[in-house]
């Protein structure tokens, strides 16, 4: 049996992430080029149906097998940390295999924020966890309360 082409497993994997965050009934993905903006989705977060002006951006990347979590090298996390060091939005990665779900998650720029503080790091963890609604769910708290705090310190 032959490999499908990496091209269409890569686009899989975008449409994977896209069905995955959109699950979340605030959420809406919006395709971009992640070579000119830097991630692969903008994932706005609405607020009772509307454009609230929260986003954050997704890179997603296609992975050979769902058995196991991906793994980062030294030298991808390295470039992929020059990379965003500037970025102003939360941003995360999400992992999807070739033969479909479960898909995977971690964070590249993690929010963090509380009582008018506001801050964006790289996370200590840098392991992928499983894509679940539960974890869904409390990615757009964590944002949420990051806009919040970015609010109140303004």
């Amino acid at each position: 049996m032959s490999h499908p082409q990496r091209s269409f497993v890569e686009w899989h994997a975008r449409s994977l992430a896209a069905v995955w965050l959109t699950r979340h009934r605030e959420l809406r993905a919006l395709d971009h080029d992640g070579e000119l903006f830097g991630v692969d989705l903008i994932v706005a977060v609405e607020h009772d149906g509307r454009f609230s002006g929260r986003q954050f951006g997704a890179v997603v990347k296609a992975g050979r097998s769902s058995e196991s979590a991906p793994r980062l090298a030294a030298r991808e996390l390295s470039r992929e940390r020059e990379r965003f060091a500037d970025q102003t939005m939360p941003v995360c990665m999400l992992a999807f295999p070739a033969s479909g779900e479960p898909g995977w998650f971690r964070w590249i720029l993690e929010p963090a924020g509380c009582d008018g503080c506001s801050e964006l790091a790289f996370p200590d963890c840098i392991g992928f966890v499983p894509a679940t609604d539960e974890l869904l769910a409390n990615v757009v708290d964590r944002v949420n309360r990051w806009y919040d705090a970015r609010r109140v310190a303004a």
